[in-house]
């Protein structure tokens, strides 16, 4: 009899060890805090948390499938703690914990002893992450040699846990019912986010969530002032990302996943939490007030219809549900018209003015600084050279203490690190796009679905960097790599089932392969239960 392949520890029983480091750091970190900052409200939060897990893990059948769904719901929020920080824009603003921390360390702790114990026969690692490497080598370079070598140590530890998260992600999701847990968690993402924003649309304030990344009432106000010529306060949501626009790339970059999915043969329990995901997301999105968010939806919408398409069973199958879909988007959008018209006709000139300002800048500082640019997250700080307010006076007059970046993250990338590390920045996305290219293979449907709605989103994402930096902020720039890791690991499922690459069918993925004779293979009519999350 042939030996039967080793399979990847499930995460099911309760690692006792495991839990008591975690505890032991946990109380720690909350000495830290109160002998750094000398707040006992955020430690109370850190060892009331870490009890609370301690007590619901034992009750949790699979720790690792808790974990992936804690990261995925947890991602956007602002929940955190900081340490060396200060006034910045554009990029990391100090060294974090965050509150998805302490879970991406139990799977990276589960992924190594699968190493360990042989049962993977390889750790995966993408090629759009090593591209990631090199950009991070660059980067330290600001950290040895730089002048500004604090603000460029936050931003290198910044991508140094982004690359982790792709990675884990990379490496944990494997099998197709993973791949639906993902699905889910994210749309339930999604229905939070614009639940809550919505009711601060009909409450007109904010709901007192700060903590987790809600924008305060002062912030609402400033942005109201510069929305409309008319300077009339009008309110924009922002859910808890902290800003609308953040709000609305956010809903660009998930929603067409939504959609996508909308079209294709999916059970009917999740096209119904899929259509709630929309009916709210999409007046959600308006209500952001967020040009960008709209041209990004708009972008990514059309390309779901358009690559959704190319699959002959959804292209079939699901003709009416184009249909519905364009019909609803079509409705919410004419419903709240006046608010559209009025912030596309009646948008305060200054907003424009005031980014091509700095987009000025930002390419006297590319011409200024060629080859390696200004240094890694050192812009805000090193554009005074070339700005208009040339000395800290005039701009913290002019400015505030959070002096401006410009709202562009490609130039943002060419001024800090130079025509190098913007090539190897643009290599990295055309990298992913390749990936998601080749995913458009994929003859299962809803992987086909899902590997459109990435990528439209990702697409999206790269429209919305041409004025924000989106991918420089902590919350929003893991939701994205959060899209890049699905990306990426759908290739790695693509390749193992469906190409059956003997180097990357490994005991995981051979778990998930469609075996001959079995109904359900080849569709993919599931939502995962509350028994299957808990197992």
């Amino acid at each position: 009899m042939s030996e039967q392949p080793l399979t990847p520890a499930s995460g099911r029983g309760t690692p006792w060890m495991l839990l008591g480091g975690l505890f032991a750091g946990a109380l720690a970190l909350a000495f830290i805090i109160l002998a750094e900052q000398g707040d006992t409200k955020y430690a109370a939060v850190v060892l009331g948390g870490t009890l609370m897990l301690l007590i619901a893990v034992p009750m949790i059948g699979n720790i690792r499938l808790f974990c992936l769904y804690m990261i995925l719901l947890l991602a956007p929020l602002g929940l955190r703690l900081s340490f060396m920080r200060f006034p910045h824009m554009g990029g990391a603003s100090a060294i974090f914990i965050e509150v998805v921390d302490p879970f991406l360390l139990v799977l990276l702790y589960f992924q190594a002893r699968d190493r360990l114990r042989g049962y993977r026969a390889r750790y995966r690692f993408p090629t759009a992450c090593k591209i990631w490497v090199a950009l991070i080598l660059l980067g330290l370079g600001t950290v040895v040699f730089g002048s500004l070598r604090t603000t460029a140590a936050n931003e290198l530890v910044r991508m140094l846990k982004l690359l982790l998260l792709v990675l884990l992600i990379v490496n944990e999701v494997v099998r197709r019912r993973q791949f639906q847990h993902a699905i889910v968690a994210l749309i339930l993402g999604v229905i939070l986010e614009s639940a809550i924003a919505l009711t601060q649309y009909l409450a007109g304030a904010q709901l007192g969530l700060q903590i987790l990344g809600e924008s305060t009432d002062e912030d609402i106000s400033i942005l109201a002032e510069g929305t409309l010529a008319t300077r009339e306060f009008v309110y924009r949501v922002g859910g808890l990302l902290g800003h609308a626009n953040f709000l609305g790339a956010y809903l660009a970059l998930l929603m067409p996943m939504a959609v996508a999915l909308l079209l294709a043969p999916v059970s009917r329990r999740l096209k119904a939490l899929l259509a709630v995901a929309l009916l709210l997301g999409q007046p959600a999105l308006v209500l952001t007030l967020s040009r960008t968010g709209w041209i990004d939806f708009s972008v990514a919408f059309l390309i779901v219809l358009a690559l959704g398409a190319l699959h002959a069973e959804s292209r079939r199958k699901f003709l009416l549900a184009r249909v519905a879909v364009l019909t609803i988007t079509v409705a919410i959008t004419a419903a709240l018209s006046p608010l559209i018209i009025q912030r596309l006709f009646d948008a305060d000139p200054n907003s424009v003015k005031y980014r091509g300002k700095w987009v000025q800048t930002a390419r006297a500082m590319i011409i200024d600084n060629p080859v390696l640019g200004v240094g890694l997250n050192n812009y805000v700080f090193a554009q005074l050279p070339y700005a208009e307010e040339k000395t800290p006076l005039e701009m913290t007059a002019r400015y505030g203490d959070y002096w401006p970046a410009v709202h562009n993250a490609w130039l943002l990338t060419w001024a800090e690190q130079g025509t190098l590390g913007f090539l190897i920045y643009l290599a990295f996305h055309i990298a992913v796009l390749a990936v998601g290219v080749r995913n458009l293979r994929i003859r299962d449907p809803m992987m086909h679905a899902l590997g459109v709605g990435l990528i439209a989103g990702f697409v999206a994402i790269m429209v919305d960097g041409l004025a924000s930096f989106f991918v420089r902020n902590e919350a929003t720039a893991r939701m994205f790599w959060i899209v890049v890791g699905l990306i990426l690991a759908l290739e790695y499922w693509r390749r193992a089932n469906e190409e059956v690459d003997p180097a990357l069918a490994d005991s995981a993925a051979a778990l998930d392969r469609p075996q001959a004779g079995d109904p359900a293979a080849g569709r993919s009519r599931w939502l995962p239960s509350r028994q299957s999350v808990l197992r």
